[in-house]
């Protein structure tokens, strides 16, 4: 998403324009997710293709416990070139992972480890900064 975002905005590598994309964009992707998630689990959301939305929190929490388990995509763009929160990318995986279930069952909690998710990113990030 950094390389895309880059190419549009141009290449602003420093830690001040990671911060701003950071919080303007994948914090904000974030919680568009959480709240779809929180949507697609109301009873008024009676249609299937709101349970095909955990393909989404689902295909994240793979690509991430992937990336973890294989120690790839170390030198991240979108973190200076470090990826300091790869340690951190199985925690990411099982609360997508989670909340696909979660939506797939139909709990209304399904928003709830996304939620966690992007609290656990600002923190990390406000820490790593």
């Amino acid at each position: 998403m950094f390389y895309t975002m880059t190419k549009i905005f141009g290449q602003q590598n420093d830690p001040q324009s990671r911060t701003i994309l950071f919080f303007s964009a994948c914090i904000t992707l974030r919680l568009l997710i959480a709240y779809i998630a929180y949507l697609a689990t109301r009873p008024q959301a009676k249609h299937p293709i709101w349970k095909s939305f955990a393909l989404v929190p689902l295909a994240i929490g793979i690509g991430m416990a992937y990336l973890y388990f294989t120690q790839t995509r170390l030198n991240a763009p979108e973190g200076g070139g470090i990826t300091w929160w790869a340690k951190y990318r199985l925690i990411h995986a099982m609360l997508h992972i989670t909340a696909a279930i979660y939506i797939l069952q139909g709990n209304d909690k399904a928003w709830v480890p996304l939620v966690i998710d992007v609290l656990m990113g600002i923190v990390l990030k406000l820490m790593h900064t």
